[in-house]
C-alpha cells in the first residue's frame, strides 16, 4: 500500500518487475510479500531472484542471474541498497543504461546511494526514530517486566526518487543482449 500510495504506482504500471533478494532474513522476505502485493492490485507481475548474501556481490550475482534468465522485466526492486548497487554494476557492465534501459530502485538510502554513478532510488527510514523507540520498549520492558506489553510498531517509510528509476520503456534493451548485441 505504501508504494502505491506515494507514487510507486509508475514503476507498477510495468507489466513484469523483478524482486532481487536474500531469502533467510525475514525484511527482505516481507519487503517482497509486500511488492508481490502491490504489484498483484496494480495487474504487474513479479519474478523473484534469490541471492546467496545481501551485498553488492550478491547483487552482481543477482544481475547476472537476471541476464540469463532472459527476463522481460522493466524494473527491479532490491532488497536493500547494497544489492541495488551491486545489481546495477552488473548491468552496466553488460552494457544496459539505467535508467533508460531498466528501472532500479532499492531499501534503506545508505550513504552511498545518492553517491551512485547512477544516483539509487530507494525507500528511507527514520533511523532515529527507528532507535528512540526499540530503545524506549527495551527501557519499559526492563523497568516493568510485570506490566509491559509488546508492541507492534510500524513506521512509515519514505520514498526518495533519484536518477535510477524512469517511466516505463521498450524491451530492446533485453533483447539486444539475448542476440548478443549491447
Amino acid at each position: 500500500d505504501f508504494c502505491l500510495s506515494r507514487g510507486l504506482g509508475d514503476v507498477y504500471k510495468r507489466q513484469d518487475i523483478t524482486y532481487v533478494y536474500e531469502n533467510t532474513i525475514n525484511q527482505f522476505i516481507e519487503r517482497g510479500e509486500g511488492a508481490k502485493q502491490a504489484a498483484e492490485e496494480m495487474g504487474a507481475s513479479l519474478n523473484f531472484i534469490e541471492i546467496p548474501s545481501p551485498t553488492t556481490h550478491g547483487g552482481e550475482l543477482g544481475a547476472q542471474k537476471f541476464l540469463d534468465s532472459k527476463s522481460k522485466s522493466s524494473a527491479v526492486f532490491c532488497g536493500n541498497d547494497l544489492i541495488a548497487l551491486g545489481f546495477m554494476r552488473g548491468l552496466i557492465e553488460a552494457g544496459i543504461k539505467i535508467p533508460e534501459d531498466i528501472s532500479v530502485m532499492g531499501f534503506d538510502d545508505i550513504e552511498l546511494a545518492p553517491n551512485a554513478l547512477v544516483p539509487l532510488t530507494t525507500v528511507a527510514q527514520d533511523g532515529y526514530q527507528l532507535g528512540y523507540t526499540a530503545t524506549e520498549l527495551v527501557i519499559q520492558e526492563c523497568e516493568l517486566p510485570d506490566t509491559h506489553i509488546h508492541q507492534h510498531v510500524l513506521f512509515q517509510p519514505e520514498l526518495v526518487e533519484r536518477s535510477s528509476t524512469a517511466e516505463p520503456v521498450s524491451y530492446t534493451h533485453l533483447r539486444a543482449h539475448e542476440t548478443g548485441r549491447n
